[in-house]
């Protein structure tokens, strides 16, 4: 922070430091938020998080916000032995709840982020738990230094993310592909602390064989066709083909949900995903490398009937 010469300070415009930033909220079921503990600790595990990472390369511009709001808290926890995050006062002003607490969790990440349609405090409270059950079971020093590879390992992995094509993409005004790509960053931070933290550990703890139940998602293993197919270049706008049919995609969150044709005369037919993992089956051409994305065909005559859209534009049907 730089003090104006009219005496005002200013944050820097260059992220070459880190800061913290503490402000005041009004919130009947707390007692001056922006001075207790926790909340002065997890903007403190933030700096602190911040250069560590700074030590570990450029910052990149789009950060993750499940490892960077976990890396916090666990900075802010991890040591002094208390769970809860955010004491929730009763009327008599002692604490009966939390907002947050370091030793549960009931969703991974990717499920998180899912619930959410976003990235929020929320969605890395496994890598909280993952820690905290840690600190039982491996020395102090040894899961300081695990906590700094798994910073580091962040860092490394969005840096990758970011160098790739799609990061460099005027994407963002399409919902779908955006959201799909969030959700790979998201995804990508958080494999990449779990792993680097139970590196350095050693794989003993129980907690560092589970890896799916804490991070991942089947629908991360389809994340190739999740990207490339047809339906995250045209958005929820849809398409009109050369025979007049148009063809849109109805999401449930970031899911596709169904697709919905209309005919040229305005009769409209809608085709629902796979309800158990919210997406349509994906099916790619070894040869071509075409993507389909089958749909079933309710109502139809013939058992398991499908209509499928293609990654170049078609409706196809078997």
């Amino acid at each position: 922070m730089t003090r104006r010469p009219d005496g005002r300070r200013e944050l820097p415009l260059r992220r070459n430091c880190s800061y913290t930033l503490l402000g005041h909220s009004t919130q009947p079921t707390r007692a001056h938020p922006y001075l207790e503990k926790d909340v002065l600790n997890h903007e403190l595990g933030h700096a602190l998080h911040y250069g560590l990472w700074l030590a570990s390369g450029p910052l990149g511009e789009r950060l993750s916000t499940a490892a960077n709001e976990a890396i916090a808290d666990i900075l802010a926890h991890v040591f002094d032995g208390d769970p809860c995050h955010g004491k929730v006062l009763g009327e008599g002003g002692t604490p009966v709840d939390c907002r947050r607490r370091m030793d549960v969790y009931e969703q991974s990440v990717s499920d998180a982020f899912w619930h959410f349609g976003r990235a929020d405090h929320e969605t890395g409270q496994s890598l909280r738990q993952l820690i905290w059950t840690l600190r039982e079971e491996v020395p102090a020093d040894v899961l300081r230094a695990a906590i700094v590879d798994g910073i580091a390992a962040v860092q490394v992995a969005l840096n990758q993310i970011d160098a790739e094509p799609l990061a460099n993409v005027p994407m963002f005004d399409d919902e779908i592909r955006a959201t799909r790509y969030r959700f790979v960053r998201e995804y990508e931070a958080a494999s990449a602390f779990f792993h680097a933290v139970c590196a350095r550990v050693g794989d003993a703890p129980p907690a560092c064989g589970e890896h799916a139940q804490r991070i991942g998602d089947p629908r991360v293993a389809m994340r190739e066709a999740w990207l490339a197919n047809a339906p995250t270049s045209i958005g929820r706008s849809g398409v009109t083909l050369a025979d007049g049919r148009r063809v849109t995609f109805e999401l449930e969150g970031a899911l596709i949900g169904q697709m919905t044709v209309t005919l040229a005369d305005g009769e409209q037919r809608s085709y629902p995903g796979d309800p158990d993992l919210g997406l349509p089956e994906v099916e790619r051409e070894p040869t071509s490398g075409r993507i389909t994305l089958w749909f079933s065909e309710p109502g139809a005559t013939a058992p398991g009937a499908q209509v499928g859209w293609t990654s170049d534009g078609e409706l196809i049907a078997r």
